[in-house]
């Protein structure tokens, strides 16, 4: 067995880690009482390095994706609004099963190592895992 030992003088740099912010909008379902996600919006980072100063701007990508209550209308004009709105990529989704499959399916291509949010452990990680 051939093993060959370097010492190194100065440590390498932590590995840059990919950043997600989520945030999430519910009501609660007045048939069946439980809280339903009307929207999920998140903010990525994917090369935040943990030993620097905050990047600028602080995320790179952003995505918004909403559904509509089966007893709420949208306003008419919501498609045309969205279509003019750049700040953000804003997707509507038919169903709330829609919504979590886009969602789930962005996060699995993203794969962030560090996840943050207002409030993520005590209220909206329970509703995401439930819904």
């Amino acid at each position: 067995l051939d093993l060959n030992i370097t010492s190194m003088d100065k440590p390498l740099p932590p590995p840059p880690l990919v950043v997600m912010a989520i945030n999430l909008r519910s009501f609660i379902n007045p048939k069946t009482y439980t809280n339903e996600i009307l929207m999920v919006s998140c903010l990525t980072h994917t090369k935040y390095a943990v030993d620097k100063q905050a990047p600028n701007p602080p995320f790179q990508q952003h995505f918004c994706v909403f559904s509509c209550p089966t007893q709420q209308v949208l306003p008419l004009n919501i498609h045309e609004a969205l279509k003019n709105y750049k700040a953000t990529k804003v997707q509507k989704m038919d169903s709330e099963r829609a919504l979590m499959n886009y969602f789930i399916s962005q996060f699995v291509k993203i794969d962030p190592d560090l996840i943050v949010g207002h409030d993520l452990q005590g209220y909206q990680i329970n509703i995401l895992s439930e819904r």
